[in-house]
């Protein structure tokens, strides 16, 4: 019988190797896996959490399709950008920064992507200004259902822009 003292001063470096391919099997196994991912808290804004709830919808069904690392966090990506609210009102323009700087903090766009987006909505607020101005558009006349009883009038500029005609002018004006 082999003296024991002999195996447990042994102990330290049989540990040592089998720690070593433990670690080589999970670096192998993480290098061909999809990253994991963990869904995003809600975070009090709706527009954000629309395009959280897009994003981690994207990102579930890409990997159980069995796309790559790359193709799941690029359609994840694309997922969240695209549930990103329109460029139309304050509301909206507000909601689409708050959605560019936490698809940042997510990872869900790059750095350039970002300040690509974030000059659309700078060019957009007086864009709107102006529209709004055009058409006399009162505020917060976006956010209010068609239906809604207490939804305010429409100005007749308003009203031929959204009905796609063309504005009737007056070929011989009286003023």
């Amino acid at each position: 019988m082999k003296d024991p003292s002999a195996c447990l001063n042994k102990l330290p470096e049989l540990l040592h190797v089998y720690q070593k391919g433990i670690r080589e099997a999970e670096a192998k196994k993480a290098a061909n896996a999809v990253p994991s991912h963990t869904p995003t808290p809600p975070s009090g804004n709706s527009s954000v959490d629309h395009c959280c709830r897009a994003y981690e919808l994207a990102w579930e069904t890409a990997k159980e399709r069995g796309a790559g690392r790359n193709a799941v966090k690029a359609e994840a990506e694309q997922a969240f950008r695209r549930a990103m609210p329109t460029l139309a009102g304050k509301e909206n323009i507000r909601d689409f920064v708050a959605c560019v700087a936490h698809g940042v903090l997510i990872e869900a766009i790059s750095g350039p992507d970002a300040a690509r987006l974030l000059y659309a909505a700078q060019i957009a607020v007086p864009a709107n200004k102006a529209f709004q101005d055009a058409f006399r558009i009162p505020p917060g006349f976006f956010l209010q259902p068609i239906d809604s009883p207490t939804a305010q009038p429409m100005s007749p500029q308003l009203r031929t822009y959204l009905s796609g005609a063309t504005p009737r002018t007056d070929p011989n004006p009286t003023t």
